[in-house]
């Protein structure tokens, strides 16, 4: 409750205040602060999300094939289960195309086996424009299958290309196959759009996982490749075609699976199997851990960040966790999966 009144109290202040979109350099005390706003059972993988406009966090599993919604911004909230998706073993990518109209992967990733369940993935409409969460919930009327995809071998994460009142043009990483797919979300017609020997994962890698986490800022499409250790980019024009090589920013950083940046530029990236959470900032080439060395219980196996969207909330990061399923902590110990909030303000200033 009292989270909730601060940000409507603040509501005015945003709205008439202009971000601030530089920043000096200055000591960082290190680690950042975080708490915990949610921690899930024990085993409990959450793969991805996606933040509502409102604030409220969508939160893709995929040890099961669930979809909940989070309020982090309401003191002591409860995950509520949208849904659960029929004939898939767990959810991975999502994205907003729309204000509160989502899409999500879904697949047949084994945990227990490793299997990357190839020609078992599917993208889904999620339309939340008429849901507030607490009110009755009609999920047949909200959520579509808009196409299989059984060329695919392991579809990992998506981001908007183009974007139309009523569709628009998705790409979507596969981490097996290392490349980038393109697929009209109004007419379910997908190709390969973007391969190249940066995407692809070693002959000696532990997982069959190249390209993983995606992200477009401005005209350059970047990628983190977990198994080549590598964050990259490639210049794109506006159909989503390669104009430029493609730029190696960073290399020997372990296993990257998603990230996000900030208004500065700064990439913010989830280092699953370590247990850390880091920043790559622009034109740099390694990566500043700010969460996570000191004590790996902090942010188990990360896999995914987000901003939040709310007002008085720009500056909170939203870290989701696999608990350690991947690699447990010690070699042994595994937590509930976690949604974390990070302070990410000491960082800027």
């Amino acid at each position: 409750m009292y989270l909730a009144i601060v940000a409507t109290a603040l509501s005015f202040f945003c709205l008439t205040t202009p971000a601030q979109e530089t920043f000096k350099e200055h000591h960082i005390v290190l680690p950042l602060p975080s708490r915990t706003v949610y921690q899930f059972p024990n085993p409990t993988w959450i793969e991805n999300l996606a933040v509502r406009s409102n604030g409220q966090l969508l939160l893709n599993v995929l040890s099961t094939p669930d979809l909940y919604l989070l309020d982090p911004l309401v003191e002591d909230s409860d995950p509520y289960l949208l849904y659960t998706f029929p004939d898939t073993l767990g959810l991975l990518g999502i994205t907003e195309m729309q204000d509160d109209v989502f899409y999500i992967l879904s697949g047949n990733f084994s945990l227990a086996t490793g299997n990357t369940g190839p020609g078992t993935y599917a993208v889904w409409k999620v339309d939340l424009t008429s849901y507030s969460l607490g009110k009755p919930w009609d999920p047949k009327s909200a959520i579509s299958k808009v196409v299989d995809m059984p060329e695919a071998k392991l579809l990992n994460s998506l981001i908007p290309l183009k974007k139309s009142a009523t569709g628009g043009i998705v790409l979507i990483s596969d981490s097996y196959l290392g490349a980038v797919w393109q697929l009209d979300v109004s007419t379910g017609e997908y190709s390969i759009l973007l391969a190249f020997p940066e995407m692809t994962f070693p002959a000696d890698a532990k997982l069959p996982i190249g390209i993983n986490g995606l992200r477009l800022r401005g005209d350059w499409l970047y990628w983190a490749n977990s198994e080549q250790n590598t964050f990259c980019r490639v210049k794109i024009d506006s159909e989503g075609q390669a104009i430029s090589a493609v730029e190696t920013l960073v290399s020997n950083v372990t296993f990257i699976d998603d990230f996000a940046f900030d208004r500065q530029g700064n990439a913010w990236v989830a280092l699953d199997p370590s247990s850390e959470l880091g920043v790559i900032r622009p034109g740099q080439d390694d990566v500043i851990i700010v969460l996570g060395s000191s004590s790996p219980f902090t942010v188990a196996g990360p896999t995914s960040v987000q901003f939040g969207r709310a007002c008085g909330d720009t500056e909170t990061l939203y870290v989701v966790t696999n608990g350690g399923l991947a690699n447990p902590v010690n070699g042994t110990i595994t937590v509930g999966a976690q949604v974390l909030a990070v302070g990410t303000g000491g960082f800027y200033g």
